[in-house]
């Protein structure tokens, strides 16, 4: 039975094929051959020629042959693909619930197999679970090997794990400052100077993360000072705003060289910026640095007698 039905299925017979199968298995259950060949040649129902209720019962018969076949796999990774046809078929059964609980044992056992993370996405969108479906997204996004790819689910789990952006209602329970940090700066790897970087730059902020402001703004300038002969859509200024606010930062962690360079560097490329003078004033008193104190608040104070110079 089983070599006219192999022979039935070469010959493009598919009526016959599936004939002669179901009359093998009918006559040996358990026979490993037919099970074999029962899966790997059935074709998948059909939701327009069956309907609703007949496609689910049929999905889950092909699910529950499906599960067999993983069971003589011979290894894992053929294991899990065969788990994964099976997952699929329970999910188009409307079995979500079962579906999931068979990705989630494939992942186990490969937490990186992209099928089943995409899988996993998937599910987690059509069950609620957007928390879920933000870690898929990112673990996506650490593994795609395309960069277009890494940075589209990147910014899909920062989306929902952002919890300084507009969010729904559902989205809520989904927030994790943490994970939108790393999905941030994930992106910032790949595409540097991406809008990313002011959103990274607000959670750092609002997380008081000091060092961690300190090396994104490093970064940033770096990729700005890289770009700047090449980019037409650069702000001017926005390197001097960066410096300015790494020189606070610096100043607020105790790191007065720091600060006192960066407001130097501002200084040197606008000599009569206001907000740096004064600061650099109020710095330089700080450290004791009487006469350079002087001198900048001096300078800081003609500058505010120039009404169309006044900054700060």
């Amino acid at each position: 039975r089983l070599r006219a039905a192999e022979l039935a299925r070469m010959a493009g017979d598919a009526d016959d094929a599936a004939a002669q199968l179901a009359a093998a298995r009918d006559l040996a259950p358990d026979d490993v051959g037919a099970l074999v060949l029962a899966v790997e040649t059935a074709a998948a129902p059909s939701l327009e020629a069956l309907g609703e209720a007949a496609y689910a019962d049929a999905m889950v018969q092909r699910a529950e042959l499906l599960g067999m076949r993983a069971d003589l796999a011979a290894d894992v990774r053929g294991r899990a693909s065969w788990e994964l046809d099976r997952a699929l078929a329970l999910e188009h059964a409307g079995r979500l619930a079962e579906a999931g609980r068979v990705v989630a044992g494939v992942l186990r056992g490969a937490p990186d197999d992209l099928r089943a993370l995409e899988a996993l996405r998937r599910m987690s969108y059509v069950g609620g679970d957007l928390r879920t479906a933000a870690r898929a997204a990112f673990h996506l996004g650490k593994r795609l090997g395309d960069p277009t790819s890494r940075v589209a689910r990147l910014r899909e789990a920062a989306a929902i794990f952002d919890p300084l952006a507009a969010q729904s209602p559902a989205a809520q329970q989904a927030r994790d400052a943490g994970a939108a940090i790393a999905a941030y700066r994930r992106i910032l790897a790949i595409e540097r100077g991406g809008p990313e970087f002011d959103a990274l730059l607000a959670l750092l902020r609002a997380d008081g993360d000091a060092e961690g402001m300190v090396q994104a703004i490093t970064e940033q300038l770096g990729w700005l000072a890289a770009s700047a002969d090449t980019r037409l859509d650069v702000d001017p200024d926005a390197p001097m705003t960066l410096l300015l606010e790494r020189a606070t930062v610096r100043h607020g962690r105790g790191d007065q060289p720091g600060a006192a360079a960066d407001l130097d560097a501002v200084l040197s490329h606008d000599p009569e910026r206001g907000d740096a003078l004064r600061f650099r004033g109020d710095l330089a008193a700080t450290q004791g640095e009487i006469d350079l104190a002087i001198e900048m608040w001096r300078r800081y104070l003609d500058v505010e007698a120039r009404p169309a110079r006044r900054r700060g």
